[in-house]
């Protein structure tokens, strides 16, 4: 049978690929999460200079494990150990507690790189490309309507302000003894960026935040320096609504950041399916993985 000449031909593609990149993905993901104690439940999260300390507590309390620099035996004062979640990572003997916690925490990443999925935070936040969007989109027009003040109206003579001033010896026209007293009303100056109620929020600023939480984008948001303290607590505001993390970072030119509230192993799965590297992030496989993949 002969095709007509604009008869629809669906396009065929070819899905096998991805679907055994995600085979492989979540074979990986199973069998670094089958390993025995807490080798397989942590995901090490960290800058390239960080010390390790924080980096091996960060891991643990996003577990809920604790961690813990310890003299397991009273006879040998000497003798510390790290643990995490009372399982021992390493030992070692030192003279203080204090070298015991440096040396100890710098041993134990270098050991769980091996066994543990490590995700390298490649940038800082002044180094992030800000979004292309101006503090001028806070900014609203006031009404500068004002109206004259006319002290014979009966409105005004009627008012019991009005009544208590004449009492006072006030026959009308401008307060002060040469009458220069002003007869405008004063006026209402209205603060749209600020979120009071029925207040209306930057439409740009609020469909940005939106489309950002709805992406698939694990990279975080870097708002201009230049945005006032206001203005700020505006995107504050709008990112809690949005269940996104915000973050302010400096003291004179206040840099703002915005990201996703991913737990290390969402961040895991998310950085797998974007060929384990953003612009902020880069996934390392445990480094015995990586072995066996050499062999």
């Amino acid at each position: 049978m002969q095709k007509r000449k604009n008869q629809f031909v669906p396009i065929k593609r070819n899905f096998a690929p991805n679907v055994k990149r995600f085979k492989v993905e979540n074979e990986l993901i199973a069998k670094v999460q089958s390993q025995s104690g807490i080798r397989g439940k942590l995901v090490l999260v960290y800058r390239e200079n960080d010390h390790p300390y924080p980096v091996l507590l960060a891991a643990t309390e996003a577990q809920g494990f604790s961690l813990t620099i310890t003299v397991p035996d009273k006879q040998a004062p000497n003798i510390y150990e790290l643990q995490i979640n009372n399982e021992m990572v390493v030992r070692g003997q030192f003279e203080t507690h204090s070298m015991a916690k440096d040396e100890l925490s710098r041993l134990a990443l270098k050991n769980l790189q091996h066994t543990c999925f490590s995700i390298i935070r490649k940038q800082y936040a002044n180094q992030l490309e800000t979004v292309k969007i101006s503090p001028d989109v806070f900014e609203t027009p006031t009404s500068s309507k004002t109206e004259e003040f006319d002290s014979n109206s009966e409105t005004v003579k009627s008012s019991i302000g009005a009544r208590m001033m004449k009492l006072m010896g006030w026959s009308g026209g401008g307060l002060g003894r040469q009458e220069e007293g002003d007869k405008n009303i004063i006026k209402a100056v209205g603060q749209n960026h600020r979120l009071g109620l029925g207040q209306a929020t930057p439409v740009e600023i609020e469909a940005l935040l939106k489309e950002y939480a709805e992406s698939d984008d694990i990279d975080s948001l870097a708002f201009p320096a230049q945005f006032t303290k206001e203005q700020r607590a505006l995107i504050h505001t709008l990112s809690n609504k949005y269940n996104l993390k915000s973050q302010s970072y400096g003291k004179k030119d206040r840099l703002l950041t915005v990201r996703k509230k991913l737990k290390p192993w969402q961040l895991v799965h998310h950085l797998l399916e974007k060929s384990r590297e953003t612009v902020e992030y880069k996934l390392i496989l445990p480094l015995d993985e990586e072995d066996d993949k050499g062999k």
